[in-house]
């Protein structure tokens, strides 16, 4: 029988020493003895019982009962009762102290051994409880997740801090009301009201989990989409007692999901509209070539005169367009340089007046000192002139287009994950107009989406300038509700000064007629053989390949000079940029043009360029073509290399 450190509180002393004598015969320790309530507190924490055995009826200010429950509260000893007799509201009083036994006078000593064990088994069996609660509360608070418990007539009776965090209550104030009122529940699909899980589970007694698109209405009316399982609380009998409902707040995740698939979509339809726009420039640039090779040869007066200019008007509109899809793929050549925004601004603002018509204010409201950024000036007249188009379209009937200059610093994660920290200039075009509805701003930026009537319009524009954004690194907001018109809010790296904004001098227009060697690589038949028509005319000698690999073997066994390579960016198996740099392994110092209007990553600014090299957009002009290679060889064409003797191309990585 293990032995028991007893604390003994009697005022009567007779009665008292037999207590003591009892204990000690049956092996326990009666480590102190008190006989007032208010003496036994005192003792208690340096006697240390395990146990305090106390009369019911004490003398003084305390009596027994209100000193057990003290005791039971401050110390979370059991307490056992001795008592001859009591009266009712006593005994009533003894019941809400909690003691774990009554030893009734007279006793003897095995009622008392027998009341001393049960009462000790029970204490620890409590203990035990006790500890296991704790340690389940703290595990249960310190999880991620929200744990909501109810008891089987749906009543709060429990709540971690997450759960509180989400709900909007904290667990004392949910204690107790029903869990529909601190865990309401709406389908976001429908917007209408659902019941918690909580009455199916007691029902059935089987676990639930909420469906995908669950929304819990939080306290403060605001909304947050859960995923949640829930399950039963069972005795050892299988009775239901209860629930216990697990969930999480999904909406951050929900949000990054759709802004991957929303990620993943626009770069897919982006390297689409890329692909279609290489495809359309390669014919555009045959047919606009011809069409201005015809024209040349023809005066004003003659019948083809005017159907073959339409024809090359027809051309450069439908080159616009595809320049607006290689925009919006962001793989539009751009020539970046340091400009002044606010400059930039004012200056353009004299073009989008005469745009935006009588009916519509401009107000362009620039900071007075300088705001640098690196960008291509003309995309992004571009993009201020897509913006006003679409703003004095939404103001049919007049208003004001207001766009703002300010230089702001970002902190991580302000407006997207993928946004580094730092200086931004902030340009900000905002209108009056008639506003956009949600649904119409999730198709916002994707090309050929257009709310205006057939004809009107292409959905380019805004791809476009989504696609200019992106390209240099910045990135675009917009705010809009139907009735209150739009705000578009561009942010583009700045830096510290202007001191690149000069634009460099442009060389005057070479004559077009000249001579040299020229190798020609592109995959398009018809476009070498509208570059053969413009340039064998004008002395130049002409060799051509239909891609890398031929045009490799040519460099090395062409017992000439070769003055320049003139090759197409994207091609299969090798693209431009692999060919010129195998081709200058063969021939150093030999001088490179590319041509294209969709580079597929290869190249996406000219600042990439080496010296020496050019580059001209498809579609191009005659004229445009036959002045950059003037421009490039000179009038004799002696700035190209020979190859060197004994070269062998067979060992050159051809694919």
């Amino acid at each position: 029988m293990p032995k028991s450190r007893i604390l003994v509180v009697e005022d009567e002393i007779l009665v008292r020493e037999d207590i003591e004598d009892c204990l000690a015969g049956l092996g326990h320790e009666v480590v102190s003895v008190a006989s007032t309530g208010a003496d036994a507190l005192r003792k208690i924490p340096t006697a240390r019982p395990d146990l305090v055995l106390m009369d019911i009826r004490l003398k003084g200010d305390m009596d027994g009962v209100e000193t057990a429950r003290q005791i039971r509260t401050n110390f979370r000893l059991p307490v056992i009762f001795l008592t001859a007799h009591a009266d009712d509201s006593t005994l009533q009083r003894a019941k809400a102290a909690d003691p774990l036994g009554y030893i009734v006078k007279p006793f003897a000593e095995t009622t008392v051994n027998a009341v001393i064990q049960t009462a000790m088994h029970k204490h620890e069996l409590d203990r035990r409880l006790r500890e296991s609660e704790e340690w389940l509360t703290t595990t249960l608070g310190s999880i991620g997740e929200a744990v909501l418990a109810t008891d089987s007539s749906r009543k709060i009776t429990f709540m971690n801090p997450v759960a509180e965090g989400l709900t909007g209550w904290s667990a004392e104030e949910a204690m107790g009301k029903d869990v529909d009122t601190v865990f309401p529940l709406k389908d976001g699909s429908t917007r209408e009201p659902i019941p918690s899980p909580v009455a199916t589970i007691l029902r059935d007694g089987k676990g639930v989990e909420l469906t995908a698109d669950t929304i819990l209405v939080c306290r403060d009316g605001s909304e947050r989409q859960i995923a949640d399982s829930a399950c039963p609380i069972k005795d050892k009998a299988g009775n239901v007692t209860g629930t216990v409902l697990v969930f999480r707040d999904t909406s951050e995740r929900l949000r990054a999901a759709e802004a991957l698939r929303e990620l993943q979509k626009m770069d897919a339809v982006g390297r689409l509209a890329g692909g279609v726009a290489h495809e359309f420039n390669n014919l555009l640039t045959v047919i606009n070539g011809y069409a201005q090779q015809s024209l040349n040869k023809l005066t004003p007066a003659n019948a083809l005169h005017t159907p073959l200019l339409a024809i090359l008007t027809a051309g450069e509109r439908a080159g616009e367009l595809t320049r607006q899809l290689l925009a919006f793929s962001h793989r539009e050549i751009n020539s970046p340089r340091v400009i002044d925004l606010n400059a930039l601004i004012v200056d353009y603002a004299k073009v989008l007046r005469s745009l935006l018509g009588d009916n519509v204010e401009l107000c362009a409201v620039v900071l007075p000192s300088p705001l640098a950024v690196k960008a291509d000036s003309a995309q992004l007249e571009e993009v201020l002139m897509n913006l006003a188009v679409n703003a004095r379209d939404a103001m049919p009937e007049g208003g004001r287009l207001t766009i703002e200059t300010a230089a702001v610093t970002l902190e991580q994660n302000a407006l997207d994950p993928d946004l580094p920290a730092g200086p931004y200039a902030l340009l900000t075009v905002s209108d009056t107009g008639c506003g956009m509805t949600a649904e119409v701003q999730q198709h916002l930026f994707e090309p050929f989406f257009t709310t205006k009537d057939v004809g009107q319009g292409t959905g380019l524009s805004l791809a476009a300038v989504y696609g200019i954004v992106q390209q240099h690194q910045g990135n675009l907001r917009v705010r809009s509700q139907r009735g209150e018109g739009t705000t578009f809010r561009i942010y583009l790296p700045r830096l510290a000064d202007v001191a690149e904004t000069a634009e460099p001098p442009k060389p005057p227009m070479p004559k077009v007629a000249g001579s040299g060697t020229i190798l020609l690589v592109d995959d398009e038949p018809l476009v070498r053989g509208l570059a053969r028509d413009v340039l064998v005319p004008l002395g130049y000698n002409l060799l051509h390949a239909e891609g890398g690999p031929e045009a490799l073997l040519i460099c090395a066994a062409h017992p000439g000079p070769i003055h320049l390579l003139l090759t197409d960016v994207s091609m299969p198996g090798m693209n431009g940029r692999v060919v010129s740099e195998r081709a200058r392994q063969l021939r150093p110092g030999l001088r490179v043009m590319y041509m294209s209007g969709y580079c597929g990553g290869v190249i996406d600014s000219l600042e990439v360029l080496k010296p020496g090299d050019e580059f001209i957009v498809k579609p191009f002009t005659a004229i445009a073509l036959a002045s950059k290679v003037r421009e490039l060889l000179g009038p004799t064409g002696d700035a190209g290399d020979a190859a060197p003797p004994g070269v062998d191309a067979s060992g050159l990585d051809a694919t």
